[in-house]
């Protein structure tokens, strides 16, 4: 982002926005922040192409020459670890909490079932953790545990201080530190083989795919497109991707359309390389129910058509592709222990 306001001083203002997860759920009392930007600063942000200095990649190795002798020993650190934890059973009054927050200071949250907490520490969606976590026995599913835990004061896993105040270690370790919690606390053993599970395999729909083949040399991701036109109103979900390979589109499709998806996605599609698209849905909250006739009173009703479109339509009919469940042999993660209570 670069200015162009010409405005010069400095200014005080207030800036309001709804985050992207918690528009479906605002509804109409929702806002983007480029909108925000708009209508509460008088501000915009246009998406232009402008001469920037840059850096030029003149040449890279393919792989990095090798490491020294040794050189993996002497830099190894320790596994990031909590300095204490406080285990408990959830308070059933209480609202359930599911997830790990830092909460200021020298604390960490964490909560849910075994279950919960196990995918979130080896960063399993869980949307799909029924399928890529097994061996769990019922108890996993049952009682609810909050986790009270003090970061370190220094090295790794310790706050990360800005201007005098702390802020959240890296969430990629504060997992770590989850992880190691459950190793030590509940005994957690586990491996990773291959094992039958039931996926959604993308596919194609057709002969040939609703997408175009992409530059190498262009810039590969994905991003949210709020200015994309929408084939129906009901629209909240529309995302742009450049140079994306159908097994990243697989990855990506899982997490963003997780509402959706309660299953692995694995790319069956046999395409390479990559691809340019646009894609867009209607967030499962957003879909408006089919009303029916009252059982018993032998009245019919013209089914409504919802004001929306399904993920499982959007890749189909924007992409040529489709998501067909099937069971497929992937890599999962296999519980071989865990204690049913922590240790003391």
């Amino acid at each position: 982002m670069i200015d162009t306001t010409k405005l010069e001083s400095t200014w005080d203002f207030d800036l309001e926005w709804t985050p992207r997860a918690a528009l479906a759920a605002k509804g109409a009392d929702g806002i983007l922040v480029l909108d925000a930007i708009d209508k509460q600063l008088g501000l915009k942000l246009d998406l232009q192409n402008v001469p920037m200095e840059s850096f030029a990649v003149e040449r890279v190795n393919r792989r990095p020459t090798p490491n020294p002798e040794g050189i993996r020993a002497a830099l190894a650190l320790a596994a990031a670890r909590f300095e204490a934890a406080n285990i408990t059973p959830t308070d059933p009054n209480a609202p359930p909490f599911i997830g790990l927050r830092y909460t200021g200071g020298s604390q960490m949250r964490a909560g849910g079932t075994l279950r919960d907490l196990i995918a979130l520490a080896l960063q399993v969606p869980p949307n799909v953790a029924a399928d890529m976590v097994v061996g769990l026995s019922n108890f996993a599913n049952g009682q609810r545990w909050d986790i009270t835990a003090k970061v370190p004061s220094s090295g790794e896993g310790a706050p990360n201080i800005v201007r005098g105040r702390p802020l959240s270690p890296p969430f990629s370790v504060g997992l770590e530190m989850l992880r190691g919690l459950l190793l030590d606390q509940f005994e957690l053993k586990t491996h990773t083989e291959n094992r039958e599970v039931t996926v959604y395999a993308l596919t194609l729909a057709g002969a040939k795919p609703k997408l175009t083949q992409a530059d190498e040399a262009e810039r590969s991701g994905c991003r949210a497109d709020p200015t994309a036109p929408k084939p129906v109103t009901n629209i909240n979900t529309m995302i742009s991707c450049k140079n994306i390979s159908m097994a990243d589109l697989a990855v990506n499709l899982q997490q963003m359309a997780n509402a959706y998806i309660d299953h692995p996605i694995v790319d069956g599609t046999g395409l390479a390389g990559g691809w340019t698209f646009l894609i867009r849905w209607t967030p499962k909250s957003m879909m408006q129910p089919t009303p029916t006739a009252p059982q018993g009173t032998g009245a019919t009703i013209d089914a409504a058509v919802p004001d929306g479109i399904t993920v499982f339509d959007a890749v189909e009919k924007e992409l040529g592709l489709k998501l067909v469940k099937q069971k497929r042999s992937i890599p999962v993660i296999v519980v071989d222990h865990v204690d049913e209570k922590p240790i003391e």
